[in-house]
């Protein structure tokens, strides 16, 4: 805890001030350092808004806290932070509570929440977060107004098997063959023929395995080809499907809300443009019951426990 405490220290002196302290005394699982934490802040919550204003969905995190010294933390945040029930020893003075947890030996990632309030179905916070990346401060958000809700439904067992789906890709930059056309034309004194974007369908298939891994497939022809035969992780958290992913690019992280009745699975999200506005996408899968492709084959469970 004292690593902590210098390493939020530094971030302080970078940016803005975050106070905190431990405490070494012995506490029963739910026997809480202060009357002014509620014990209903026991339990399962995910970000809901900031600032009373919806968040892009890759913005989310997810954490249970489970007794007065121990939570968990989920979150992804693009191919630099993927955590799953990332466990951390939880701190609280007054009313703040605070954790880090460190995914990797090169990432640490700090929270602190000044809680307002918290009911049966909210916890209203004033939250700052910090990461640090190799003792660079990649991300420091806050003091924000967070609202976190509590997790009630859970896909977790749901959304095992296979899903396929239909996705619009836009196309609008040309191949490279379309190039070097283009190029033999402005040599012979051609105009150059404007490139108008396109639209294509795709045919898509998840597979999600009981033990966090994952398949996409594409299909091409009447193939269904393996995306990647690297990293492909994700979690789920009551309604937030998240996935990890590593390929030649490095690799990247998204997060969607769900919803799966009949064999039916809905995805929502919403994402950021580049002006920093926000646009909703949705998609739409059926469960599939055919066998997946063998690439596919699950690989043996890892039990985990909360």
């Amino acid at each position: 805890m004292k690593t902590m405490q210098k390493l939020l220290a530094g971030a302080i002196v970078l940016s803005v001030g975050i106070q905190m302290s431990c405490s070494d005394k012995e506490k029963t699982n739910l026997d809480f350092p202060t009357d002014k934490i509620d014990k209903k802040i026991v339990g399962r919550w995910v970000m809901a808004d900031v600032d009373g204003k919806a968040l892009p969905t890759n913005g989310k995190e997810a954490f249970t806290i489970y007794s007065a010294q121990k939570g968990f933390l989920s979150a992804a945040f693009g191919n630099k932070i993927w955590l799953n029930k990332a466990e951390f020893k939880l701190e609280i003075e007054d009313n703040v509570l605070f954790w880090s947890v460190q995914p990797n030996e090169k990432i640490q990632s700090l929270h602190r929440h000044a809680v307002n309030f918290v009911n049966d179905n909210e916890l209203d916070a004033i939250s700052h977060a910090i990461v640090i990346d190799n003792g660079d401060t990649i991300k420091n958000v806050g003091p924000i107004r967070t609202r976190f809700t509590r997790v009630t439904d859970d896909y977790a067992k749901d959304v095992v098997g296979t899903w396929e789906g239909k996705l619009t890709v836009e196309q609008d930059e040309p191949t490279e063959a379309e190039k070097a056309a283009e190029s033999k034309k402005l040599k012979k004194g051609k105009k150059a023929e404007e490139n108008v974007p396109t639209s294509v369908e795709e045919m898509h298939r998840w597979q999600y395995n009981t033990d966090g891994t994952y398949a996409h497939y594409v299909k091409s022809g009447e193939n269904w080809e393996l995306t990647s035969d690297s990293l492909s992780e994700y979690f789920v958290y009551g309604k937030l499907l998240c996935s990890h992913w590593a390929d030649s690019t490095g690799g990247d992280s998204e997060c969607w809300d769900i919803e799966i009745k009949d064999n039916v699975m809905k995805w929502s999200a919403l994402r950021k443009n580049e002006d920093g506005s926000l646009y909703s996408t949705l998609l739409d899968l059926t469960r599939v019951s055919e066998e997946p492709p063998a690439e596919a084959a699950e690989m043996p469970t890892e039990t985990q426990t909360e």
